[in-house]
């Protein structure tokens, strides 16, 4: 899996609609729909999306940030964020 297949549009979306679809987490930090959790910054610049392997970061002027290199981790969480974007699109 390349870094480069996550795009920050894509993921921008995906956040806000779990947002708009998800439930609270157990943790009350961010909101969750299925295995992707995302959350947003204090300073409202930055969002995190993650499920039980990976997060990546969307950062200020759309730069990413990744919490791991493994390729079977960050193959993992594109999936994920695809399926419940792909979901949650059809809701919407």
């Amino acid at each position: 899996m390349e870094k480069r297949k996550f795009r920050p549009a894509e993921l921008l979306r995906s956040f806000e609609l779990v947002q708009q679809y998800g439930v609270a987490s157990s943790d009350s930090w961010g909101r969750e729909y299925g295995p992707i959790k995302v959350s947003s910054g204090i300073d409202g610049y930055t969002i995190t999306l993650e499920n039980r392997r990976a997060s990546v970061t969307v950062n200020f002027h759309n730069t990413l940030s990744f919490s791991t290199t493994d390729r079977a981790a960050l193959e993992s969480l594109h999936r994920d964020i695809a399926n419940v974007s792909r979901e949650l699109n059809e809701v919407a």
